[in-house]
């Protein structure tokens, strides 16, 4: 069983890929050591990062929004949000391993809020592109034209490219995200996803129907698998406090992992209370858990967190 179709890359391509990763995992631009904020000339030229996404889009294409990733790609490790943070990312997949070693799964928010969401997803959908069998990633609510219009990461590709024909850059990096898949399958018994939950999601879903490319509406299954969080103070299904999507609490997992057989959900989206001291938190008796890989987030003085899952746990 594969977990995408056939992928192949010509020998010049993989050239190319192998050695975009290769600087990006060496690159250490003037002022970082000593802590400046601000924004750098990006290492990945406008030419680079067209051919790039282009790849990216075309290996996208031949997954579903639905990722069944096979017991022969684990052990995996699993990483949630990033949001920007790309030395930190480089510091977590040197210490778990890199691919094809070692294969990983990524949920998503690759951008918005930090100063090197470009440098991070560049450095993702390399890694997918060239190893398709052991980088997997999923679409979290950030990789989104609308919220990285609020949320920085416009800015970001203004600051780094010019206009540049009208936001090509920008625009290149949206129709990547249009085609990333939105939940996954680890093995038989993990699922995976950005947000949470949806009452549209059973047994029955039809993922033939969340179709590709796409923006992320405002409501309804891909919008809850985005955005939906779990709130254990709220009974069943009820409206989020972020004016988007859905709250869950504990009985819904519960329920749900009986009635699907799945023993673990695991998913990102939220750093909060006393558990970003360790980077996540379990629920529902074990059957959830969240994780935040993006260490010192913002305001926060947060662990970051990931998740390996070994061939046995499967």
């Amino acid at each position: 069983m594969s977990s995408s179709k056939e992928w192949s890359l010509c020998t010049k391509d993989k050239v190319f890929l192998e050695r975009l990763i290769f600087r990006l995992m060496n690159w250490n631009p003037p002022g970082i050591s000593i802590g400046r904020i601000k924004f750098v000339e990006s290492i990945v030229n406008k030419s680079e990062l067209i051919h790039l996404c282009r790849l990216a889009v075309k290996s996208f294409s031949q997954q579903s929004s639905f990722l069944k990733i096979p017991k022969e790609s684990l052990p995996i490790t699993i990483c949630a949000d990033l949001h920007g943070h790309f030395f930190d990312l480089r510091r977590i997949m040197n210490a778990s391993g890199l691919p094809p070693g070692q294969s990983w799964l990524f949920l998503g928010d690759y951008v918005d809020r930090a100063k090197f969401g470009v440098e991070t997803f560049c450095l993702l959908i390399a890694f997918k592109v060239r190893y398709p069998n052991k980088c997997f990633m999923l679409r979290g609510n950030h990789e989104d034209h609308n919220t990285n219009m609020v949320y920085g990461f416009f800015d970001e590709c203004i600051e780094k490219y010019g206009d540049f024909d009208q936001h090509l850059a920008f625009l290149s990096f949206v129709n990547v995200f249009n085609h990333m898949p939105v939940i996954a399958r680890v093995g038989d018994r993990i699922l995976a996803m950005h947000g949470g939950l949806s009452p549209e999601l059973n047994d029955k879903t039809d993922f033939v129907k969340l179709l590709k490319p796409s923006f992320v509406p405002a409501k309804g299954l891909m919008c809850d698998l985005l955005w939906s969080d779990p709130d254990g103070d709220k009974a069943g299904w009820s409206t989020s406090n972020r004016s988007v999507s859905l709250w869950y609490d504990q009985t819904v997992v519960k329920e749900f992992c009986r009635k699907q057989f799945v023993e673990l959900i695991v998913r990102g989206h939220q750093v909060k209370g006393e558990w970003r001291k360790r980077g996540y938190n379990f629920m529902a008796e074990g059957n959830l858990v969240t994780l935040f890989s993006a260490p010192n987030y913002g305001r926060f003085s947060n662990t970051g967190a990931v998740l390996n899952i070994s061939k046995e746990v499967s």
